[in-house]
């Protein structure tokens, strides 16, 4: 491509992107629209060594882009640019943990007042009602199945294929848009046993085990006499394996990481088996829908493919805030278009997908290819980022998400500020390695690897100097305590009271502690300072609360939390 092509290419994006508007044709009844979100499967899992059997049948059914793109690699941004059409620097979503989907209108929204029945279907706490996804909805089933250690963190696919379905059986005479999320297969890797025949990794075992369950869906569809029906099957992003040194997704902007199947079936089966190599992106997918729906899209930034689903040129921006947002160093921001994929950040990269697809050699530094012009996109994008998103994650989101692999809040200094996320993979990998592997082993009951783990990851912490995690300490305190070593416990808690001296959760933890040990003065003066402090809580610190107080005899300060926990929601 010659390095006008990139520019005429984003002029015609940024038009297209001033407002699309689409004439809605004139049909007796819309067809059903539905959109299915694999998590984390990468572009290069589909139709290799049979392991999307199901996926694969589809495709001769639909236009299949090999050239789509994730604007952000995790969960709940790159869903809310999916289901609104917006960038997340109009949505302002730039993580998992405290944004919520405020701005723009969701597809469920559109649909709904358009007339259609609405359901959504999720697999993860990461897309949680409060999170904004639920916005549209006439019914959004988010509820995971509970775990003997507590809350449920995810949902297997074949269970939320069930409830979708029977969402089909009662709407299928009126128009329908149906949101299905499979979490597989993201971390944690556990497929099935069925599937451990398929061979391969574990990562592949879950492609397996996702594909599948879309089999299944699909199926139903069938069985239950569903036609006229636009189907999107699409990922919310890839994952790392190690390509570039990150295992998973977050951190960084490869290819692995970004690009994502795409494939769209026409309600009257047009151009059934075809493939377009066009650049598109997740914001494209609302639009292309809505049109088919033959409904208007207005104010979005994506275009729709138009009658043929034959696309155009356009570019695709990607970022990420997770490594600023929660370890101090660079954001990083991206655009691909065509054959080109440009990194920015403090040492930007650019590479040729063509004829080098695993990103190997950068060419930034060759004043002969487009890097200067698409750097200049970024900036531009960069003045339009929104802050409007910034919400509240509550103490039991975190913890589930912290057991699914997420950092929570974290602090840090200037010492961080402005870091390459790549030149930090050598203490990143090991680090949310230990981090993810204790809290999921807190979470599961497995106390004595989690009290292996976290020490892991606080040693590793003390060599990051300025960085900060909560909750760590509390992680390592709770299980001791429950391990019954109490002395080490009670050393951790404090510790963690030493970050963060006004945690509700961790003066519960250290005051039931003392209680069990019958130092009743100790219990009462270190639960008492919540009480006088009014902090808010969630509902085990609640719980912990009452029970010391209880133990303690203490009726006035029982009723007093008691009444607080129903004010907050709690029973």
């Amino acid at each position: 491509m010659k390095r006008g092509a990139l520019s005429l290419a984003l002029l015609a994006v940024a038009v297209s992107n001033a407002g699309c508007l689409s004439k809605a044709p004139e049909a007796t009844r819309r067809p059903s629209v539905v959109l299915v979100s694999i998590d984390t499967l990468r572009a290069d899992r589909v139709s290799v060594r049979g392991l999307t059997p199901s996926l694969d049948a589809f495709a001769k059914t639909a236009v299949r882009f090999t050239s789509a793109w994730s604007h952000v690699p995790l969960t709940l941004p790159a869903h809310a640019s999916m289901l609104t059409g917006l960038l997340p620097t109009r949505h302002g979503v730039r993580d998992n943990v405290g944004f919520e989907l405020r701005a723009g209108e969701t597809l469920a929204e559109t649909f709904k007042k358009n007339g259609y029945v609405t359901g959504g279907f999720v697999s993860s706490t990461v897309l949680r009602r409060e999170t904004g996804m639920a916005r549209g909805f006439d019914m959004y089933d988010d509820q995971m199945p509970a775990s003997a250690s507590g809350p449920g963190l995810e949902r297997a696919a074949t269970a939320t294929v069930e409830q979708a379905l029977q969402f089909v059986s009662t709407n299928r005479a009126a128009p329908f848009f149906l949101f299905v999320h499979f979490y597989e297969p993201h971390t944690p890797y556990a497929a099935p046993a069925a599937f451990d025949t398929r061979g391969g990794s574990a990562y592949d075992r879950e492609v397996a085990a996702a594909d599948a369950a879309l089999g299944a869906l699909l199926d139903g569809l069938r069985e239950r006499g569903v036609d006229r029906t636009a189907i999107v099957v699409t990922s919310d992003h890839g994952e790392g394996l190690g390509d570039h040194g990150e295992l998973e997704h977050g951190l960084l902007l490869y290819a692995e990481a970004l690009r994502v199947p795409l494939l769209i079936a026409r309600p009257d089966g047009k151009g059934a088996g075809t493939e377009v190599a066009a650049t598109v992106r997740h914001v494209d997918i609302a639009p292309t829908l809505l049109e088919l729906a033959g409904l208007a899209s207005e104010g979005m930034d994506g275009a729709p493919f138009g009658p043929t689903l034959a696309a155009g040129a356009r570019a695709a921006y990607s970022e990420t805030w997770y490594p600023k947002l929660h370890f101090g160093w660079s954001e990083l921001t991206s655009v691909t278009e065509g054959r080109w994929h440009y990194i920015g950040g403090p040492s930007p990269e650019l590479y040729d997908l063509e004829a080098d697809p695993r990103e190997a050699a950068s060419l930034a530094s060759d004043p002969a290819r487009p890097a200067a012009a698409m750097a200049r996109y970024l900036s531009e994008q960069k003045v339009r980022a929104s802050t409007a998103a910034i919400g509240a994650t509550s103490r039991e989101a975190e913890e589930r998400l912290r057991a699914l692999g997420y950092l929570g809040t974290t602090r840090f200094s200037e010492k961080t500020a402005g870091a390459n996320p790549r030149n930090k993979l050598a203490f990143y990998q090991p680090f949310m390695t230990a981090f993810t592997e204790a809290h999921a082993a807190r979470a599961r009951g497995d106390l004595p690897t989690a009290v292996d783990q976290y020490r892991k990851a606080i040693a590793l912490l003390r060599l990051e100097k300025g960085l900060i995690v909560p909750k760590l300490h509390f992680g390592l305190a709770d299980s001791l305590a429950r391990l019954g070593r109490v002395r080490e416990a009670e050393k951790e808690f404090k510790a963690e009271l030493a970050i963060d001296p006004a945690s509700v959760e961790t003066r519960a933890g250290l005051g039931a502690l003392y209680w069990s040990q019958s130092q009743d003065e100790r219990a009462r003066e270190t639960i008492s300072g919540i009480v006088t402090e009014g902090k808010k809580a969630g509902a085990l610190e609640y719980a912990a609360v009452i029970r010391t107080f209880e133990g303690l005899g203490d009726s006035q300060s029982v009723a007093i939390w008691r009444d607080r926990a129903r004010s907050a929601g709690y029973r």
